[in-house]
């Protein structure tokens, strides 16, 4: 009887001291901005919310533009930095998009992440000591990059909804009908949430009620993101 008491007891202990429960996500914190603009003038990079930004003005269609062209913008927040290394001279030339470096202040440990219009970027972080972000970009159509750095400090790219829209079968493009736009992103718990609905090309802005989300949770054991579909 002595025995099973203590083994209750243990696990009462357990379970108050919270070792026994899982990683908790905070809501995610807008901390700036990344895009370009289709209907610019100017070209180059739209960068809002930076605290350190050493780039210098892409001039080479207007010269009184203000976005920019090539550098290193920093964006911090509650004690942790992501860096930006953009060159937009080099990454215009890249037929697939506009692709560039996330990640520490070292361009070694940094991760690419495509840039497109609209783009925002929100924090997450956990109570154990991780920091994720969430990299949105928006224009007709939508996708969702989510990178962060691990115990060891290295920069990994965890998921981009354009894979996982291929491995749904749901179209991405917006000249399809159907097209995917997430609104937001949220979490709850260890897991980020991303509600969808479509964009329909042939009503030219016309929109679908939320049809469902993407559920990505914590595997403690992985050091990874799950994924799970939801259809309402």
């Amino acid at each position: 009887m002595i025995k099973k008491i203590f083994i209750l007891g243990f696990v009462a202990f357990l379970w108050n001291t919270g070792i026994t429960s899982a990683m908790t996500l905070s809501q995610p914190t807008y901390i700036g901005e990344i895009s370009t603009e289709i209907q610019s003038p100017y070209g180059g990079y739209v960068i809002k919310g930076a605290t350190h930004n050493n780039g210098d003005y892409f001039t080479q269609w207007k010269k009184d533009g203000r976005n920019y062209g090539k550098g290193i913008a920093a964006f911090e927040k509650e004690a942790d930095t992501l860096y930006c290394h953009y060159n937009y001279y080099e990454a215009s030339k890249n037929n697939s998009g506009y692709s560039e470096r996330f990640g520490a202040s070292d361009l070694a440990n940094t991760v690419a992440v495509d840039v497109w219009h609209n783009g925002d970027i929100r924090m997450i972080k956990s109570d154990e000591g991780l920091t994720f972000y969430a990299i949105r970009f928006e224009y007709c159509t939508s996708f969702i990059t989510v990178i962060g750095k691990n115990k060891d400090g290295k920069w990994i790219k965890y998921f981009d909804t354009r894979d996982i829209n291929k491995e749904y079968g749901i179209p991405w493009g917006y000249k399809e009908n159907g097209g995917i736009l997430y609104e937001k992103v949220k979490t709850s718990g260890d897991t980020i949430i991303l509600p969808y609905h479509r964009w329909y090309w042939s009503t030219y802005g016309g929109e679908s009620q939320t049809e469902g989300e993407f559920r990505f949770q914590w595997d403690e054991d992985a050091q990874w993101f799950g994924v799970e579909q939801v259809v309402y």
